[in-house]
């Protein structure tokens, strides 16, 4: 496979790299990152690059939220939360990563899903999961959205409680915490990364690009590393990826308008 640059382009819920993406046509030696998120925020950002500006190469894993309140909080569980929510919504700061993000996302589907609007929702967004973090431990917000290994720690310590994680059933390792759906939400989502191609590459590179990819998805290796980042396999490519992205892409286009980002 030869030597890997590995470029970091922050910013925008990752819209600035998407459009640098776009602007690569036949570069058939580079490729990004995606994700959800990403697919939202590009649409949140109009006019500009979307998702379907770019070549699609393949879904890869699969992450769930949890949602995470300080061990000193008065809500034990998601229904305590839920029901406070409902009888006063701006009396609860609730944090996570940028808007259009799987963090805002998944708070405001679950705001829906408890028969709040969305523009009832006190939600405050951090650029990163350090900012969340110290955020909750000082109490400036009062729950938030994140990834499970963004707050590992604090729960194994103590100092944060887990009140619900978003999949379809209950994760290996974490069998304690209960979904969203077993507490009264109905709401199941995840946060999946994938890998997109600049536009105009043709069908042999996006192959060779998705050979590249299997074979580091086979390794040991990397099994070892989805276990240590709970990432869940997802690996979907070729035309079944193609069909995912355009779903990803008309579900964001909905959500946005939904939420009327």
């Amino acid at each position: 496979m030869g030597n890997v640059q590995v470029v970091n382009i922050p910013g925008a819920g990752g819209t600035i790299a998407l459009t640098k993406l776009s602007e690569m046509t036949g570069n058939e030696n580079t490729i990004l990152v995606t994700g959800g998120g990403m697919i939202a925020s590009a649409e949140i950002a109009q006019p500009g690059v979307q998702i379907s500006d770019v070549t699609p190469v393949v879904k890869y894993t699969e992450e769930y939220s949890v949602v995470v309140v300080p061990a000193d909080s008065p809500f034990q569980t998601m229904e305590d939360y839920v029901a406070a929510w409902k009888s006063n919504p701006q009396s609860i700061a609730v944090g996570g990563a940028s808007i259009g993000n799987t963090d805002h996302l998944l708070a405001s589907k679950t705001a829906l899903a408890s028969g709040l609007t969305v523009d009832e929702m006190k939600y405050i967004p951090f650029e990163g999961g350090g900012d969340l973090l110290n955020s909750l431990l000082s109490h400036s917000v009062d729950v938030g959205y994140t990834g499970y290994k963004e707050v590992q720690d604090q729960v194994e310590n103590g100092t944060l409680r887990v009140l619900g994680i978003s999949s379809a059933e209950r994760q290996p390792g974490l069998d304690d915490i209960p979904t969203f759906t077993e507490s009264g939400v109905d709401v199941v989502a995840s946060n999946w990364r994938g890998f997109v191609a600049p536009p105009g590459i043709s069908e042999e590179a996006r192959q060779e690009l998705t050979n590249i990819l299997q074979e580091v998805h086979d390794t040991e290796d990397w099994t070892q590393m989805a276990e240590r980042n709970s990432w869940s396999d997802a690996l979907v490519t070729g035309d079944d990826a193609t069909r995912f992205f355009e779903e990803e892409h008309k579900n964001a286009i909905d959500l946005v308008e939904v939420l009327g980002l």
